[in-house]
C-alpha cells in the first residue's frame, strides 16, 4: 500500500448545506486539541471551502501536521491553513477570511483558553472540547465551558459544546483499588 493510500483519515462526509464555524479548544495541553481540529478540516472540506487556524503562538503544531500529511500524501491539503498569533482581531480576521475566501466552514485550533478562545468562541457556533482523564481536567474542563457561558450571553446567542474524550488513562493498581471501591 502506497503512503498516499493510507486510511486512517475519517470517512465520514458532512450534510449538503451544512455550515460550521467550530472552536478547538479549552483545556490542558496534550488532549489532542490540535489533531481533532486538524480532522475536523478533512472532515469539513468534503463539504465546502474550509479554513484551519492555527493560532498557537509556540509550537504551530496545526501547520506542522499540514506540512508533514502534504509530504505522506504527496497530496495538497483539503483545507486553508492561517497561522494567526496577533493578541487581538482573531474574530474579525476570521469573519474577513470567511467573507473573502467564500469558506464554507471555519476550524480554530486554541492552545488553551484565554485572549484567542474567547475571539475564537465570537465566531465559532459550536464548541469542542478534548479533554484527557486526568484529575486537572476537571478543572480546566469547567474553566473553559465557564468562559464559552460568557461569551455566549456577551454575544446574545447560543453556543454548542461538545467534550470530547482522548487518550488513555494509565492508573495505579491503588488508584484502581479506591476508584473500585468508592464506585
Amino acid at each position: 500500500m502506497k503512503t498516499s493510500e493510507l486510511s486512517l483519515i475519517p470517512t465520514f462526509t458532512p450534510p449538503q448545506g451544512y455550515r460550521a464555524a467550530w472552536c478547538v479548544g479549552g483545556g490542558k495541553g496534550g488532549t489532542k486539541k490540535t489533531m481533532t481540529a486538524f480532522h475536523a478540516g478533512i472532515v469539513l472540506s468534503r463539504s465546502g471551502r474550509t479554513v484551519v487556524y492555527d493560532t498557537d503562538p509556540t509550537s504551530q503544531s496545526l501547520t506542522q501536521w499540514a506540512a508533514a500529511y502534504t509530504a505522506l500524501t504527496e497530496q495538497e491539503l483539503p483545507f486553508h491553513v492561517i497561522q494567526y498569533t496577533a493578541d487581538n482581531g482573531l474574530a474579525a480576521h476570521a469573519s474577513r477570511t470567511q467573507r473573502e475566501m467564500s469558506a464554507d466552514h471555519i476550524v480554530f485550533d486554541i492552545d488553551r483558553t484565554g485572549k484567542h478562545y474567547r475571539q475564537a468562541l465570537r465566531v465559532a457556533n459550536t464548541l469542542i472540547l478534548p479533554i484527557s482523564v486526568d484529575t486537572i481536567e476537571t478543572i480546566t474542563l469547567n474553566v473553559a465551558l465557564a468562559e464559552a457561558q460568557d461569551v455566549a450571553e456577551e454575544t446574545e446567542r447560543g453556543i454548542e459544546a461538545h467534550v470530547v474524550w482522548c487518550g488513555v488513562y494509565h492508573c495505579d493498581q491503588k488508584e484502581l483499588n479506591e476508584a473500585c471501591a468508592t464506585g
